[in-house]
C-alpha cells in the first residue's frame, strides 16, 4: 500500500573472500528507502559448498501507488588475490505493484499526510524537577509512547 513499509533484503553470494565493498542503490522517485541494520556478512553452506553472504536489510516506503520499480543495487567489491581490481556485480531492479491507500476512515488524512496510528499519546516523566536540578547533578529520564 502506498506510504506503508515494506520490508526488504539484498542478498549477495560470493564463492570468493572480499576485502573491499561498497553497495549503492540507483536513487528513483517511486521509493524512500532506509536501512533496517548494519550488513550481515556470513559464511553459508549453499548446495555443498561454503558460500560468503551479505544480507543488507532495508525498509522500502512507496511514495504512489501502481507499478513501481526499485534499484537496481550494484555491488562493487575487491576479492582477496584480484590485485586490487574491483568489480561491479549489479543486480535486477524490484518490481513492485503498490496499492493506493484507502480514503476511508481510520485513513482519513486532514493535513495531506497520513499517519499509521489514529491517537499519539506522549509521556515525559523526569526523576527530578528540572527547575531543582544543581549543577552536576544527574537525573532520569523516561518517555513513553502510546497509540491507538
Amino acid at each position: 500500500m502506498a506510504g506503508e513499509m515494506v520490508p526488504v533484503t539484498v542478498r549477495g553470494i560470493y564463492d570468493r573472500k572480499v576485502t573491499l565493498e561498497e553497495m549503492t542503490i540507483r536513487p528513483g522517485d517511486s521509493f524512500d528507502w532506509v536501512q533496517l541494520a548494519k550488513d550481515d556478512w556470513h559464511e553459508e553452506r549453499i548446495d555443498g559448498r561454503l558460500r560468503l553472504v551479505v544480507e543488507r536489510r532495508l525498509a522500502l516506503f512507496p511514495k504512489h501507488s501502481g507499478s513501481s520499480r526499485f534499484g537496481p543495487a550494484e555491488h562493487r567489491l575487491t576479492f582477496v588475490g584480484a590485485g586490487g581490481k574491483a568489480e561491479t556485480i549489479t543486480s535486477h531492479p524490484l518490481d513492485l505493484s503498490v496499492a493506493p491507500m484507502p480514503d476511508d476512515p481510520p485513513f482519513h488524512s486532514p493535513h495531506g499526510w497520513r499517519f499509521a496510528a489514529s491517537e499519539l499519546r506522549v509521556k515525559d516523566e523526569l526523576s527530578t524537577d528540572p527547575a531543582r536540578l544543581r549543577d552536576g547533578e544527574d537525573r532520569d529520564a523516561a518517555r513513553d509512547c502510546d497509540g491507538g
